[in-house]
């Protein structure tokens, strides 16, 4: 021979003769390494990008703490509390502008402050000299200054810090407008804080550190810090230096106006989730087909070890086979991934920062090596253990045939015959065969119903307006049978109309909200008394005590008797107080603007909305459910209680699953009593700034009922409440105002435009919660397209390497029993009786695996809901036919093409195995 036969030569033989098995193995590596290496370099991204976002948005820093000076920041750095060295923030003044008097405080940053701070310039420059001023986005808004061009000078009124307070002295001061700012104030305004002061003392406004306090004040400070631990203990002892109210917490979750944080972390969790499954899956698709490779290659396993090669030797040739392969593919698939994350944090916008780490993309494709040759080398130890003898005569199958116990038959049915002996041979091959199935199926059946509600919510998303000004904070004040208005810091109307001003604004719509009650002259009814059992400050009756609660024993029979044991002194108080003679049922009437009532009458179920008679006083519009359940049930650490509504438009849109667990704790039912055309008198009852009542009494008609209105206005705990207009909330009170504003531009919303609007909708809405819808359907849209590729991702792993393992199975069977084949072809056997033996098996595997993963879907439905009392997606189970025929064909196109390669050799060389 001209070559020397040593273990590359038959290494690089094996590979050489056996091209075309190798390809769709090769294709298999490339998959699972393109995850597999994917993952971590993704989660480095991930990560970068979350702190980033913080970054911009809040400062490095976790913790903002006022009135700085008169905390003992060295003792807390002494005791080892802080995370490095604190910034400090230096408030000089408090300005304003002739024009407006909401204005800032102003200040500069030390060298440590202006690193943890994090200021972004979006134009010019940070000041260096004295008389230069940087001021943010929104607070030049603020000032009315929104028109200043860099370079010029702007004048303000101010009066000078003093260790926390302001001094009474107003002076005037001018300075050249340097450098515009992106905003931090506000994005500390839209932080859910306890009182507003404390973000009202951060500046907007910054200057160079050699201006001076004016003479007679002493600067604050505000220090910017980080916790070294964050456990109990620590927090102890970090509140015995700072007063809560001292506190402003920069901690991303902290961070609620656009949500971003929260959006990326939720797409970086699924998506690294599907691909850390993804991966593992395809590492499982490659050991099988590594498996299935080395089994047909079992009797050239034996003759190697019959003329002298050891197991040792019969492992580093077929394992240098694998990490060939594997060297291969890695350049491939590190290159894959990388695109592959670029283009995902493409896809996720602005805010989703790409930075390429090329350690952790390295290591990744060598943590993605090692699987893949691991996943080669646990099939080929099993392998290597089997004797010559074994693997030559093939052993193992007489041993299962004489296990088996299986007999001769003198007339039998070849196909079916073939088909039971050879799932009796390789049951538990198959078996794991079905099972990959019927997880395929399972994860089939949770994305798609994931999917379908994706769609349904991303299109509710994208019918949202631009922009929502809503209140920071709960609204109501005082119990839920009154109003105070002195003490309901909502939107009035002026504030609208000055919305409605800005650049592109088309249209600005609104929503108010006041407590009213419904006075029920005769028998109180049922209806309304669940309500009040599930009322937490609306009741009659006193709510159970906490405490007492795990002790009571709550029945049909003694629900009324149990809820009503103690009369509520405060429900008694306010009807003396009020002047009222009859019993009152606690609800609340929302009004919303023309445009919003429009939309509700896709909700009517009865009546019409008459817009003129609503804007009369003349009706009013009820959201309640036809049907409502209350039930009550003991927790570990308490009671669970509420409403359920079992109208009928609400049961039918459920699945039997949800049905059954909607309705197993209901104590009472009871139908809503009201109808289109009843009479209600309401009563809206005000708390005067003299504590004196105000009360307007209406009696109105019932013109139409709603159901099931997805009105994020809400706030209360009862099924049913009122609806009128804006102008019908005046026929009870002119003075109440606006808890939520939504705003539409009269032109497609733009980055830039969006960035304007922010600030200026902060501007006009100071202590306001601001919230971009634009950017929350850009992140959507994001996120749905990153989900439905995800999953679409996952369902098409999934279905390759269920088709790779049948077809594994079914090839490795053909190649494996040529012998087989050319036997029964002497004996008369046609090529569509081999090819119907092979169908059955192919039919059992896939019904098999498909009816385990329907079984195992539909429990797994029925515990999640029972265990959180939320369903698993849509429930579908239409996606299984499909499953079941794409995997079918594509295995039953291949086994025809593997028997009819058989088919091509001769009877005797089958036989032989030539």
């Amino acid at each position: 021979m001209a070559k020397k036969l040593t273990i590359n030569a038959v290494a690089m033989g094996n590979l050489k003769h056996r091209k075309k098995q190798y390809i769709a193995l090769v294709l298999g590596v490339v998959l699972a390494m393109i995850f597999s290496s994917g993952v971590p370099f993704f989660l480095s991204c991930s990560r970068a990008s979350k702190e980033e976002i913080r970054t911009r948005r809040m400062g490095r820093q976790e913790l903002v703490l006022t009135d700085a000076q008169n905390i003992d920041m060295e003792g807390m750095e002494a005791e080892g509390l802080l995370e490095g060295t604190p910034g400090y923030i230096h408030i000089l003044s408090y300005a304003w502008t002739e024009t407006q008097k909401k204005g800032t405080a102003v200040g500069w940053l030390d060298d440590r402050a202006e690193e943890v701070y994090y200021p972004q310039v979006l134009e010019g420059r940070m000041p260096e000299q004295t008389g230069e001023i940087a001021v943010e986005r929104n607070a030049l808004m603020r000032l009315g200054l929104e028109q200043t061009q860099l370079g010029e000078t702007i004048t303000l009124q101010e009066v000078a810090a003093n260790e926390g307070e302001y001094l009474s002295q107003q002076q005037e001061k001018t300075y050249t407008l340097v450098g515009i700012l992106d905003n931090r104030k506000s994005n500390y305004e839209q932080i859910d804080v306890r009182e507003l002061h404390q973000a009202d003392e951060v500046p907007a406004a910054f200057v160079s550190d050699q201006e001076q306090v004016a003479l007679g004040g002493k600067e604050s400070l505000i220090a910017l810090v980080s916790l070294h631990e964050r456990d109990e203990a620590a927090y102890s002892r970090f509140f015995s230096y700072v007063d809560n109210e001292n506190q402003i917490e920069t901690y991303a979750d902290s961070f609620n106006s656009t949500n971003l944080y929260r959006k990326v972390g939720n797409s970086v969790t699924l998506v690294t989730s599907l691909s850390f499954l993804m991966a593992l899956l395809s590492c499982f698709g490659i050991a099988n087909a590594f498996a299935s490779n080395l089994k047909e290659r079992k009797k050239q396993i034996g003759m190697l070890r019959a003329v002298g090669a050891t197991r040792r030797q019969i492992i580093q040739v077929f394992g240098r086979e694998a990490v060939l392969i594997a060297l291969i593919c890695t350049p491939i698939s590190v290159i894959v991934s990388y695109f592959g994350v670029k283009l995902f944090a493409d896809g996720m916008g602005d805010y989703f920062v790409f930075l390429p780490s090329l350690p952790v993309l390295l290591g990744g494709a060598a943590f993605s090596f090692v699987v893949v040759v691991l996943a080669a080398l646990i099939s080929l130890l099993m392998m290597s253990r089997v004797s010559p003898m074994q693997a030559i005569r093939d052993t193992e199958l007489m041993r299962k045939m004489k296990n088996k116990k299986v007999r001769s038959q003198p007339v039998f049915q070849m196909d079916r015959l073939l088909a039971k002996r050879k799932m009796m041979f390789l049951r538990g091959r198959q078996v794991a065969v079905s099972l990959m199935l019927a997880l395929t199926t399972v994860i089939l059946f949770v994305a798609v119903g994931k999917s379908i509600q994706w769609v349904e919510d991303f299109h509710n998303i994208q019918s949202l307006s631009d922009y929502e000004v809503t209140l920071n904070g709960w609204i109501l004040d005082g119990n839920a049978f009154e109003n105070r208005l002195e003490k309901n810091d909502t939107m009035p109307e002026t504030q609208r109309q000055e919305a409605l001003l800005l650049p592109e604004v088309e249209q600005v719509s609104g929503v108010q909200r006041a407590n009213i009650n419904l006075l029920i002259s005769g028998e109180y009814p049922e209806y309304l008394t669940l309500n009040q059992y599930a009322g937490w400050d609306a009741s009659r009756f006193l709510n159970v005590i906490w405490e007492e609660s795990k002790h009571l024993d709550v029945t049909p029979e003694n629900l009324h008797e149990v809820m009503q044991a103690e009369p509520d002194p405060g429900y008694a108080e306010v009807r003396q107080w009020g002047g009222y003679q009859e019993e009152l049922f606690a609800s609340a009437i929302y009004a919303k603007s023309e445009d919003l009532m429009e939309k509700l009458k896709s909700s009517v179920i009865e009546g019409t909305i008459d817009l003129e008679k609503l804007n009369a006083g003349e009706e009013i519009i009820l959201n309640a459910p036809t049907k409502i359940g209350y039930y009550y049930k003991p927790v570990s650490n308490g009671y669970s209680m509420g409403l359920l509504d079992l109208s009928e438009e609400h049961i039918k849109e459920m699945n039997p699953v949800e049905k059954e667990h909607y309705q197993k704790d209901l104590l009472a039912e009871a139908e809503c009593p009201y109808k289109v055309g009843d009479t209600l008198t309401l009563s809206m009852l005000i708390r005067g700034a003299d504590g004196q009542p105000i009360r307007q009494d209406r009696t109105v008609r019932v013109g139409a009922i709603i159901h099931a209105v997805d009105d994020c206005d809400r706030y209360d705990d009862n099924a049913m409440c009122l609806y009128t207009t804006v102008g019908g909330m005046e026929r009870f009170s002119k003075e109440i105002g606006y808890t939520k504003l939504y705003l539409n531009m009269s032109r497609e919303v733009t980055p830039e435009l969006d960035m304007e609007m922010l600030s200026a909708l902060e501007a006009v809405f100071p202590g306001k919660v601001v919230f971009s819808d634009y950017t929350w359907k850009e992140q959507s849209l994001a996120s749905f397209q990153t989900e439905t590729m995800t999953s679409c991702a996952l369902i098409l792993v999934l279905c390759m390497v269920s088709i790779s393992l049948v077809n594994n199975s079914i090839s490795a069977q053909i190649r494996e029993g040529k012998r087989t084949i050319g036997t029964l072809r002497a004996l008369g056997a046609t090529k569509r009786d081999i090819v119907r033996s092979y169908v059955r098996q192919i039919l059992y595997m896939t019904l098999l695996g498909v009816l385990i993963g329907i079984v195992c879907y539909s429990v797994c439905s029925f515990v999640w809901f029972r265990i959180f009392g939320e369903s698993i997606g849509k429930f579908v189970l239409w996606p299984a036919p499909i499953l079941f025929a794409v995997i079918f064909g594509i295995c039953y196109c291949n086994l025809l093409l593997q028997v009819k390669k058989v088919s091509r050799q001769s009877i005797v060389e089958n036989i032989r195995e030539l």
